[in-house]
């Protein structure tokens, strides 16, 4: 029978602990369990390679934690000069946003992969989705996805008076310091990155840029397409001594390039 009392009362306290939140209403509380529960299902689908999944969970997450803090504040407000209800108020609001701090990846990574897919089912980027795309980078300059969504949006748009190169740009350049910082890539993978990004800059006119980063890996790339494109940014930018002495170079080391 002590036994059996001990099983019972340890039952209880799980079963306590395990719902407190719902017994007690803690919105904070409940709503960490279920940005946790989307978390995982979040990772599940990246992990399976399922963008369009993926983004769809970052976004129904991202909008839970809206609502919980538009409610939250909008409470606040209500309660007006009473100084019990807007102690508990206040309380409410710094414990959700303390939760939705933790979940940030949702509107930052979840966000971006959101614009690339939309990108690639559409096959084309509208101006809207590349000022939204800038946007995002703008607001979270120090998160990689969002440079990676940004950068390979706004690069795939152009058109003459485009008003959007210079920040595409800034993108691109976010994106190499921080990739190169986060992912510390091998020899060859990081040669590869660099000329996608010359090639992106080089869309976007923003040719000084491109040849910058050409210059850097030039010789130890020692690869043709690394000369033709570094000849094409000099030729670009009023540099064409340099270029036809780049040209001459690779005509001399029995290149076959154009």
């Amino acid at each position: 029978p002590v036994g059996s009392l001990a099983a019972l009362l340890l039952c209880l306290i799980l079963f306590f602990s395990q719902n407190m939140a719902q017994l007690t209403g803690n919105e904070a509380a409940l709503l960490n369990a279920r940005l946790k529960d989307s978390l995982i299902e979040y990772g599940f689908y990246l992990a399976a390679y399922d963008i369009n999944s993926a983004a769809g969970i970052a976004g129904e997450a991202a909008g839970w934690m809206d609502e919980a803090l538009r409610e939250a504040e909008q409470a606040q407000q209500e309660a007006g000069d009473d100084p019990a209800a807007l102690k508990k108020a206040e309380k409410k609001v710094k414990a959700l946003q303390k939760v939705c701090g933790r979940y940030e990846i949702f509107r930052t990574d979840g966000q971006a992969l959101a614009y690339v897919d939309q990108y690639k089912r559409e096959g084309r980027a509208s101006q809207n989705l590349v000022e939204e795309a800038l946007a995002l980078s703008e607001e979270y300059p120090g998160n990689l996805q969002a440079q990676y969504a940004a950068a390979l949006i706004g690069s795939s748009l152009t058109y003459d008076g485009a008003d959007h190169y210079d920040r595409t740009a800034k993108a691109l350049l976010r994106l190499e310091e921080q990739y190169l910082e986060e992912r510390v890539p091998g020899k060859e993978e990081r040669l590869v990155f660099e000329k996608d990004i010359a090639r992106m800059l080089m869309q976007i006119y923003h040719e000084e840029e491109a040849a910058e980063i050409l210059e850097e890996i030039e010789e130890e790339a020692a690869d043709t397409e690394v000369y033709e494109l570094l000849a094409r940014c000099y030729d670009h930018t009023g540099r064409q001594e340099e270029a036809y002495e780049l040209a001459a170079d690779c005509a001399d080391r029995g290149v076959d390039s154009p």
